[in-house]
């Protein structure tokens, strides 16, 4: 249907109405109303709505449009019931015809159209023509590209979808420029409405808007519903909207009682579960519920309490109401003509969060990259442009040139020692590539599905020797939730543990050389260091699950110390965080529970005290070791407390190599280098090359506190190792005893001499 300019339309072109919704606008408004004005389609009526606006929105509204046009409604009632209320005031008060477009005649339902507006959202002059002219019989919405206000060009959204963990997906790279990249009209699930034209039938079919999403997520949702409905949603990317996003981006005072990231959390989960299959609600309740869980657990540990508390009142907001969703779903089943099969194309692939995943640990990397090797290249910060009162030239337009992560990556000067690092690991593991499966010396067989870990979770018998009634250790859930990130492959999740565990630690050192070393030469030398211990060689060697992931934990502990001792934070955030991450690392090595409780007293009457005094620092490292009790329960007096059962690390005690178990008993020589025994050990050589670095740090007297403190950490770690060695672990009656592995102290002793060496450096 070809869309009307200039202002003439015939009598039979379709009915527009324009619901423009304000709350505390009066700055963005003149520029959308000009907009409106300069439109080469005028439309057929017009109504503004605020919504208990305490700013001037409401005057200008009144003088731009006329009194009638204005509908004044109260502060809590969201963006749908807006739309509504707005949509029965101009039915039942008369407008001002010389504000609008020429008389249509909207008899025909599926002639009238509603154009929906913010007062954020300023439209090109040809925006409402070139939404109409995607108009076809099957399609019940149409949105414009929207492009960021004020720097106009950088382009927002040409449609939108949602993927499964609840992330909003516009297949646009972040300040993406407009080129034209992405002027084709297209089927998508759902379109902004800031800018969205609906036909008035289809709206009221569906109810409208989601009342109980007031601000976020509520075009996703009826996007669903529209295509459940038998519609289709089109993008018109030649109508152009400049939209500021001034509630997500927290320009709006007064948008809601909890925060932006709260509620679309809350409406992400909402339309997951309310527009899902019966199997998919299910199978979505329990995986967002989890993910929620996690990803509040990622914002504690990230230092980011007050999002972790919005991820979960937004989970919240959700699961403590289950009528509300029941009464949802079942609206939307009885407005339903298609199966959620049908809506499947519009929705991304599966696998988009897990590239997410891998573009956030490439972030990551990135930015360890740069913590180590002190790039004095710029970034690019996430902040936004400075609000101004207009738009602003385009020539005056500053826009970065997009590259990809990698190609950052590799302009790095270090990162080819990363890479050297993957490639040995790679080359070391070459007669794994591409056949069988990881076996022998201390691994656990891997089950045949993911399924086997979450068993061993739940049985109460496990077919183990003579059985076993024990409950299964925490690590199996841990395994078992790593699991799902190679697609339920336990055999792969182990192999990549092996195989990568030299490049991973690597990583991890680095975070922590760029908390303790100024040097960047020092940096390099010490994760290089680190890397290469020979505690490292062989763990992989003998397939010690244990004592891998224990290194490529024990820097993030040490950072999260660190920021405890800096307190740079609140004190329960910093030992919470230190908690977390210790819980971890005693859940594959309880050897670990000592050797960074006792460094940590140490540490804390070797430090000088600092702001909130000795004794709180004291309780902070008290609870922050009490944690690990809570959440690893039983298993931790079963181990941690055995003077046997405590070097029983994560998979076989009694290790073997060709039936032969491995020779651990190493001498005064090859404990002072660091080398525990059994094959893949590196020499000793190495490891007293780092002893004799830490006793030249010494020396340094005007670092010497920090020096010996580094000093009496690896001292902790040297004197559990001479403890444990020589030692004999029972495994289960009727068998015999197994020799223990002093890998992981011994890997503390020469990380702190390399500590103290780099200090002293």
């Amino acid at each position: 249907m070809p869309a009307a300019t200039d202002g003439l339309e015939s009598t039979i072109g379709p009915h527009v109405t324009v619901v423009l919704v304000s709350h505390n606008g009066a700055k963005w408004l003149p520029q959308v109303l000009d907009g409106l004005e300069r439109q080469r389609r005028m439309p057929n009526a017009l109504v503004a709505v605020d919504t208990g606006s305490t700013d001037e929105s409401v005057d200008v509204l009144a003088a731009r449009l006329g009194s009638t046009s204005v509908c004044r409604i109260r502060r809590s009632v969201g963006f749908g019931a807006a739309v509504a209320a707005g949509l029965e005031h101009v039915d039942g008060a008369p407008v001002e015809p010389r504000r609008h477009g020429p008389a249509s005649n909207p008899a025909d339902p599926s002639r009238s159209w509603i154009w929906l507006l913010h007062d954020d959202s300023a439209p090109a002059p040809n925006a409402l023509a070139a939404l109409l002219g995607q108009i076809r019989d099957d399609v019940a919405v149409v949105g414009p590209k929207l492009r960021e206000w004020p720097s106009l060009r950088r382009l927002l959204e040409v449609g939108a979808t949602i993927s499964g963990t609840g992330q909003r997906e516009t297949g646009l790279e972040r300040g993406e420029p407009d080129q034209g990249q992405h002027d084709r009209p297209r089927d998508v699930l759902a379109v902004n409405t800031a800018g969205m034209l609906i036909r008035r039938d289809v709206w009221e079919h569906l109810g409208g808007l989601e009342r109980r999403l007031p601000v976020f997520g509520a075009d996703i949702d009826i996007g669903w519903r529209v295509a459940r409905a038998g519609y289709r949603t089109r993008t018109a990317p030649d109508a152009v909207v400049f939209h500021l996003e001034a509630a997500s981006r927290g320009l709006r005072s007064d948008v809601g009682r909890s925060s932006p990231h709260a509620q679309q959390r809350r409406a992400a989960i909402f339309t997951l579960l309310a527009n899902a299959s019966w199997f998919g609600f299910w199978w979505q309740s329990i995986r967002l519920l989890i993910g929620s869980v996690l990803r509040s657990i990622g914002f504690l540990l990230a230092k980011a309490p007050r999002e972790a508390v919005d991820e979960l009142r937004g989970a919240a907001g959700v699961y403590l109401h289950p009528f509300a969703m029941l009464r949802a779903r079942h609206r939307r089943r009885r407005q339903a003509r298609r199966s959620p099969r049908d809506v499947r194309p519009l929705l991304p692939s599966p696998l988009l969060p897990y590239r997410h995943g891998v573009d956030a640990v490439l972030d990551i990397g990135l930015a360890v990259v740069r913590a180590a090797g002190g790039s004095g290249q710029p970034q690019v910060t996430g902040k936004r442009a400075v609000i101004e009162s207009g738009p602003v030239a385009a020539e005056a337009e500053e826009l970065p040139t997009a590259t990809s992560t990698v190609s950052r990556l590799l302009r790095q000067p270090w990162m080819g020692i990363a890479l050297v690092l993957v490639l040995l690991s790679l080359w070391a593991g070459r007669d794994l590539l591409g056949e069988g499966q990881l076996l022998g010396g201390a691994l656990l067989p891997a089950p045949d599905g993911i399924g086997g870990w979450w068993g061993l979770m739940w049985e109460s018998w496990h077919p183990v020797g003579l059985g076993s009634g024990a409950a299964a250790a925490p690590y199996v859930s841990l395994l078992a939730l790593a699991g799902t990130v190679t697609f339920g492959q336990p055999w792969l999740l182990i192999d990549l543990l092996v195989l990568t565990a030299v490049p991973l630690s690597a990583a991890t050192a680095s975070r922590l050389a760029g908390r303790i070393f100024a040097s960047r030469r020092v940096r390099i030398w010490w994760c290089l260091t680190y890397a290469a211990l020979p505690i490292l060689t062989g763990a992989v060697a003998q397939g010690r699950i244990g004592t891998l992931v224990g290194l490529v934990v024990l820097p993030v502990v040490a950072i999260a110390a660190i920021r405890l001792f800096d307190e740079a934070g609140p004190l329960w955030l910093s030992a919470l965080r230190l908690g977390l991450w210790t819980s971890l690392l005693v859940a594959f090595v309880p050897v670990g529970y000592w050797v960074v409780g006792v460094g940590l007293v140490l540490a804390t009457m070797a430090l000088p005290p600092g702001r909130v005094g000795r004794r709180s620092t004291l309780l902070a490292v008290a609870a922050a070791m009490g944690l690990p009790w809570l959440l690893l329960t039983g298993w931790m007096w079963d181990r941690v407390l055995d003077p046997s059962a405590v070097w029983w690390e994560a998979g076989l005690v009694d290790a073997t190599v060709d039936g032969q178990p491995f020779d651990l008993t190493p001498g005064p020589l090859d404990l002072a280098g660091g080398v525990p025994g059994g094959v893949g050990t590196g020499p000793a050589l190495i490891g007293l090359v780092v002893v004799a670095l830490g006793v030249v740090a010494l020396g340094r007297t005007d670092r010497m506190r920090l020096v010996v403190t580094a000093w009496l950490v690896a001292l902790v770690g040297l004197g559990l190792a001479v403890l444990g060695a020589g030692q004999r672990i029972d495994v289960e009656v009727g068998t015999p005893s197994a020799a223990v592995w002093v890998g992981f102290p011994l890997a503390c002793w020469l990380a702190g001499l390399a500590v103290a060496a780099g200090l002293a450096a």
